[in-house]
């Protein structure tokens, strides 16, 4: 029996290319070095892209192993690598490939095409050490692939009841997920878990922007993932525990009864109605859709976030953040609720890199 774990990389700053680790990233890999640090881990992997390599080194370090540059655990795709490219554009390619695995982009490979190089590559290295545990460092993307084309449905949505539909959004950076293989055949062990990360981010008081999201992220991803479990048949304190949040009886039958009756966009923080309220990821989404499809009507805009990120922005708030990207009315954005600009502090803060790679 061979075990893998797979590990997505930590945090990255927020630039396109061979991003790095940003120093939340850096911290971020060394809890989860630590976190394996009782397992015999006889090899460590890593994807040749920066981010996996700075987040492969601290485990490898304390095993007192080197790492294995490995091309087949390498994202999908990665942004930055389509000249000219904007983040925008990305991100509906990575969509499109995403909902049509046998889609191949314009840059990098199809997702079936990369789960099942992920797929060969653990099957090879299981047949060199059958008995051995080993760590791949990689990407949320590339993790998801695999295991789409590695498991039976059922075994995915064990872990999550809509798992095809809201995959890119399972994997939290530095999250740990266990996969055995024995005799031809994989089992998941443990998914995406982030139990090491709670306890690590800084006070709310000195976090920058691009933390705090961070760990607002990781956070509801360990909520979807405990109402997951819950629908699935676990009892809360095993839901709990698999999920890594801290939470009571009473506060995890609330939010199941919310996914229950508005689904898992009732999990968030509420409507981000008020443009000083909307998450970076979520700024800069509207920032690139405002200036490379102005006619786009701030409907449709609205119907995106909700899709993408599980929030609900008001077409009056809408409105007026285009109102102070454009210079113009909300007549150009082909919508009759028009309100005033805001003003230009109240859209302060870093842009953030959304969660693709």
């Amino acid at each position: 029996m061979t075990v893998f774990y797979l590990i997505r990389h930590g945090k990255i700053e927020a630039v396109s290319g061979d991003a790095p680790l940003s120093q939340q990233g850096l911290i971020e890999a060394h809890a989860t070095a630590h976190a394996l640090g009782a397992a015999p881990i006889r090899h460590v992997y890593t994807s040749p892209l920066r981010r996996a390599k700075e987040t492969a080194a601290p485990i490898a370090a304390l095993h007192a192993l080197a790492t294995t540059e490995e091309k087949r655990l390498r994202e999908r795709a990665n942004w930055g690598d389509l000249p000219g490219q904007s983040l925008a554009e990305f991100v509906e390619m990575w969509e499109r490939s995403t909902h049509d695995p046998a889609y191949v982009p314009p840059i990098g490979d199809s997702a079936r095409q990369a789960g099942m190089r992920m797929d060969q590559l653990l099957r090879e290295r299981a047949e060199r050490a059958p008995d051995a545990q080993m760590v791949m460092v990689t990407h949320g993307g590339l993790i998801t692939d695999f295991l789409v084309v590695a498991l039976p449905l059922e075994q995915l949505e064990r872990w999550h009841p809509a798992f095809l539909v809201v995959q890119s959004r399972l994997i939290p950076q530095c999250s740990i997920t266990v996969v055995r293989l024995e005799e031809g055949h994989y089992t998941l062990e443990h998914f995406a878990g982030v139990k090491h990360l709670l306890d690590i981010t800084p006070s709310r008081e000195s976090k920058t922007s691009k933390e705090q999201t961070m760990e607002d992220e990781t956070r509801q991803a360990s909520k979807r993932h405990l109402v997951a479990l819950m629908q699935t048949g676990h009892s809360w304190q095993e839901a709990a525990a698999q999920a890594g949040v801290q939470v009571s009886r009473s506060t995890a039958y609330r939010w199941l009864q919310r996914v229950r009756a508005a689904g898992e966009a009732s999990l968030t923080d509420g409507r981000h109605g008020h443009s000083a309220k909307l998450r970076p990821a979520v700024r800069e989404f509207l920032e690139m859709t405002s200036h490379e499809s102005p006619r786009r009507s701030s409907r449709e805009i609205q119907a995106r976030l909700q899709e993408r990120f599980g929030v609900v922005v008001s077409i009056g708030h809408l409105n007026r953040f285009r109102a102070t990207l454009t210079r113009g009315s909300s007549e150009a954005f082909g919508e009759k609720n028009s309100t005033p600009r805001l003003h230009k502090s109240q859209l302060s803060g870093k842009r953030e890199q959304g969660g693709y790679c």
